[in-house]
């Protein structure tokens, strides 16, 4: 974050990261929440000097509710606002890292905010960890959070994305649906033709019939006069 922040660009930089890192429905305090952040010891002093103002902030602008004397919570504004923070560049280095292929040490060293990352994204089965190393798990969930930039953005599309998984689609390519379609239609296809040749048979027969009626009923006719005369 840097010392030569003035108050009033530290106070910016300490709420997006009140927002980022704060629990989403449970409440919580202010102060407390600094030992959970990746701040230098002169950051950390400077936090805990503004938390107040933090605090006061995080009410006024809707983006919190307190919650006792000393706790708040975040409302729904708050958690949209979250839902559209960016994760930090020097994450996504380390992401597009992993989508390269390279495997990343995850130890009590790691900065913070990149431990907790990697754990949500592991948790989530975009990443998987052998030992104290994070490696790729799956690419095309990583390119997707790379892409969106934010975990919780990632989360309601991959929920979107699972919904709509009872769409039906016309991609059958290399699929037993498909198969299973196309010899249908040869079935039908086969059906229709049977069909139409045995109607075919059915209308000869008819017509033939018919006709032999109708010879044998003038030959009926025929006789009979016949005999009248």
């Amino acid at each position: 974050m840097g010392n030569e922040l003035n108050k009033d660009q530290a106070l910016k930089e300490f709420i997006n990261l009140v927002i980022k890192n704060a629990p989403e429905y449970d409440n919580f305090s202010v102060y407390d929440l600094h030992e959970s952040l990746n701040l230098t010891e002169t950051e950390h002093k400077k936090f805990k000097d503004l938390s107040f103002q933090i605090r006061k902030s995080l009410v006024d602008d809707g983006i919190a509710i307190l919650y006792g004397s000393r706790q708040i919570k975040l409302t729904e504004y708050g958690r949209h606002l979250r839902l559209n923070l960016e994760i930090d560049k020097s994450i996504l280095i380390e992401l597009n890292k992993l989508k390269q292929g390279e495997a990343i040490p995850q130890t009590k060293h790691t900065d913070t905010e990149l431990y907790k990352t990697f754990d949500r994204l592991i948790n989530l089965g975009v990443l998987k960890k052998e030992e104290h190393l994070v490696k790729l798990k799956n690419l095309k969930l990583l390119s997707k959070v790379i892409e969106l930039k934010s975990i919780d953005k990632f989360i309601n599309w991959n929920e979107d994305s699972a919904l709509g998984k009872t769409t039906i689609t016309n991609n059958f390519t290399n699929s037993n649906v498909g198969q299973f379609n196309q010899s249908t239609e040869k079935v039908d296809s086969k059906n229709n033709i049977k069909q139409g040749v045995n109607t075919k048979k059915r209308s000869i027969l008819e017509i033939i019939t018919w006709i032999i009626g109708i010879i044998a009923g003038s030959i009926a006719i025929y006789e009979f006069f016949i005999k009248q005369n």
